[in-house]
């Protein structure tokens, strides 16, 4: 199975790749997969043998205000 020409392509911080057209996107247009998130943590976890947590900085609200 190949990729299509004509996908849309994003860009994140890091690296480049291709619109996954069965993903929703937040408002900022990033793609939100958690079974792809739970795999990456699973081959982190395998790899290394230590804790993992996830944390989220808010730098920005939509309506302006900072935390």
């Amino acid at each position: 199975m190949g990729v299509s020409r004509d996908a849309a392509s994003v860009e994140g911080n890091i690296a480049q790749g291709l619109q996954n057209p069965y993903l929703k996107a937040s408002e900022w247009g990033w793609q939100i997969d958690p079974k792809g998130l739970r795999w990456a943590l699973n081959e982190i976890y395998d790899r290394y043998r230590v804790p993992i947590m996830i944390v989220e900085k808010n730098t920005r609200h939509l309506g302006g205000v900072n935390c």
